[in-house]
């Protein structure tokens, strides 16, 4: 049996262990965030994926694998209000928290890819929060349990376009656009040798006009690190006949490769000036 992301559950006297050979099965990879479920009292539960879980969902609903690194954010997020000074709970960050923890309990309960959406803003704005020192010290751990949904949003994010075949509401792909270049929700220790599904570069193919508006309204050096130094043909390297990628946003990139290149160098350039008037 394969024992790559060996799954383990361990209550009482009773270990069960299981492979990652179901989620490849299904051409699934599953993020670390996703692996444990957080008991109160049993302390960590790691538990075997299951066929239902895998599962293709309707649409509009998250895969219910989702449901492990949800259920572990909202334990993380209450212990970290926990013993909160009544003080600081007049801290703005303290009801961004607890308003998460009621999203949370709604995706829980109707498992719907909006109600996972709209906890994007709330990792956003603790974010950047926790990198404020004068906030109070739940700020930080707060965060950091609400940031473990990031992974499973990604993987949302990559559903919900191929759901949608590649066309998205405007509103949509700004909040997107946010998640990938404000929040960082594609960091490196997430996925290690893992596959990407999607990132910022993907929301050009999906928009390229207005992702480049909306990348230019942000600090320069945002739209600096989207470019990354690289061409249009490193960019979206992926979204050739022989790559991985999407295969929606593979014929999509097909189909509009002049002007989704036209304007990545667009928005290259734009960067160089900016650079240039900005030593």
């Amino acid at each position: 049996m394969k024992t790559t992301n060996l799954v383990t559950f361990a209550v009482s006297a009773a270990i069960f262990i299981a492979s990652d050979e179901i989620a490849h099965s299904q051409g699934l990879t599953i993020s670390n965030n996703n692996e444990g479920l957080l008991h109160p009292l049993a302390g960590e539960l790691l538990i075997p994926y299951t066929a239902e879980e895998l599962a293709t969902p309707p649409v509009g609903e998250i895969r219910k694998i989702r449901l492990r690194a949800v259920n572990s954010a909202k334990l993380s997020l209450q212990a970290a209000l926990a013993s909160v000074p009544s003080a600081d709970q007049a801290n703005p960050n303290y009801s961004i928290a607890l308003s998460a923890i009621q999203k949370i309990e709604s995706v829980i309960s109707d498992r719907q890819q909006n109600q996972l959406f709209g906890l994007i803003e709330d990792i956003i704005a603790l974010n950047e929060a926790a990198k404020v020192e004068a906030n109070p010290s739940f700020v930080k751990p707060a965060a950091e349990a609400l940031g473990q949904l990031k992974t499973s949003i990604v993987h949302e994010i990559a559903a919900y376009i191929v759901t949608q075949n590649a066309t998205i509401p405007a509103d949509k792909l700004s909040l997107f656009l946010r998640a990938f270049t404000v929040g960082s929700f594609i960091e490196e220790g997430d996925w290690e040798d893992k596959v990407i599904p999607v990132s910022d570069i993907e929301m050009m193919i999906l928009d390229a006009a207005a992702v480049v508006t909306l990348i230019k309204a942000q600090p320069w050096q945002n739209a600096e690190r989207f470019i990354g130094g690289a061409t249009a043909s490193e960019a979206f390297s992926r979204y050739i006949p022989s790559g991985d990628g999407l295969a929606v946003l593979k014929i999509k990139y097909g189909s509009n490769q002049a002007t989704i290149d036209a304007k990545w160098n667009e928005l290259a350039a734009w960067v160089a000036a900016q650079r240039a008037a900005n030593p």
